[in-house]
């Protein structure tokens, strides 16, 4: 079973046209704790920064998933502070398997996120796209609302599968069986 604790952050300052224009509660998400809100109008990185370090040290964060598209100021910033960074293309390449994975442990009931209202939704918006090869990856432009934080989980499988370590094969383990 895998279980996420995810946190998502809204602007301060955007929530209501948000709201109303994705016809969607984040006041209620952020009164209730499932959404975060940073000050102003803007993404505030430095908040980011600092949750992101906090959680490091209870979560004791082996390396972290970033997008390089807009997050490499970011990712230089946490490296800095001792945080492994794992850029993670938005393309095929780097999401086939994750986004298979992800997929799979969802359908298998393995993949839990304790009932989190906002990971629920953008759940419920993703549509993947395919390329003639057969691999997929989230597609934003193709799902009905957004969809940053299942993106973000499918980054945080992503790395974690680059960091799984093969278990001893089992005629390591115990040798030929003879029937």
């Amino acid at each position: 079973r895998f279980i996420l604790l995810p946190r998502a952050y809204v602007p301060e300052g955007r929530i209501e046209v948000r709201a109303r224009r994705d016809r969607v509660a984040y006041d209620q998400w952020r009164d209730m704790g499932a959404l975060v809100a940073t000050p102003g109008d803007v993404t505030d990185y430095d908040w980011l920064e600092r949750d992101m370090i906090a959680d490091g040290e209870v979560y004791q964060i082996v390396k972290a998933g970033i997008d390089p598209w807009n997050g490499t100021h970011l990712a230089l910033r946490l490296q800095a502070e001792g945080l492994d960074i794992e850029f993670m293309r938005q393309g095929y390449g780097t999401l086939t398997a994750p986004t298979k994975r992800f997929e799979a442990l969802v359908l298998e009931r393995r993949f839990d996120h304790g009932g989190h209202p906002v990971m629920r939704w953008c759940a419920q918006n993703v549509a993947v796209q395919t390329d003639p090869a057969g691999n997929i990856k989230p597609a934003k432009d193709k799902s009905t609302e957004r969809i940053d934080i299942v993106v973000a989980a499918i980054n945080a499988l992503g790395v974690w599968m680059g960091q799984e370590v093969e278990a001893p094969s089992v005629y390591e383990t115990r040798g030929l069986l003879v029937l």
